[in-house]
């Protein structure tokens, strides 16, 4: 397998079906998923005995040389122990709901029930997939899924920003990612 560049990433076309996954010859652990959309870049390494996976970015926006870089303090860190006790990756819609609904200043227990009722009903499929994961695309799937009840679509979609503007200042996510800036 030749070492990840940028010359050979570029060159690299869209999977046609599933994913090809192409693994870096000199950095252990740095690996490209290649899509039908995209090519993320993902560091991956076996840590007190569990695979471990966290994403570091889709290319191009992340350039092979950074992603390198990124996934070299991966494994310096995560080779100090650090991986065991650090979270890994973005935590996931289910984690950042239960996060924000353990706010002491939130409103009464009839709302909290409500926002599970309704996490649970239209995006149970969603609850077990990490923040990060979650595209525009499917936000927009899923609001024209709703369609029957606009209202009841914008709402849900209001409070799962929300909960990810929540998370993004709690758990330190990216600033960067913006799927719900134009909802």
């Amino acid at each position: 397998m030749p070492k990840l560049t940028e010359t050979f990433v570029s060159k690299l076309p869209l999977a046609r079906e599933g994913t090809a996954k192409h693994w870096d010859p000199e950095i252990k652990g740095l690996v490209l998923f290649v899509g039908k959309a995209s090519k993320t870049w993902y560091f991956q390494k076996d840590v007190g005995g569990q695979t471990r996976r966290v994403m570091i970015g889709r290319y191009p926006a992340i350039s092979a040389a950074a992603a390198r870089e990124t996934a070299l303090e991966f494994m310096l860190e995560w080779g100090r122990g650090a991986g065991k006790t650090i979270q890994i990756g973005a935590p996931t819609l289910g984690k950042a709901l239960d996060a924000y609904l353990a706010r002491p200043k939130l409103r009464s227990e009839v709302h909290k029930n409500l926002l599970r009722q309704q996490f649970g009903l239209h995006l149970k499929d969603w609850l077990k997939l990490p923040l990060t994961e979650i595209t525009k695309a499917m936000v927009v799937e899923r609001h024209r899924s709703l369609a029957a009840t606009p209202s009841g679509a914008n709402h849900l979609l209001k409070y799962v920003r929300t909960v990810w503007n929540h998370a993004r200042r709690t758990e330190l996510l990216p600033n960067s990612w913006t799927v719900f800036r134009l909802i």
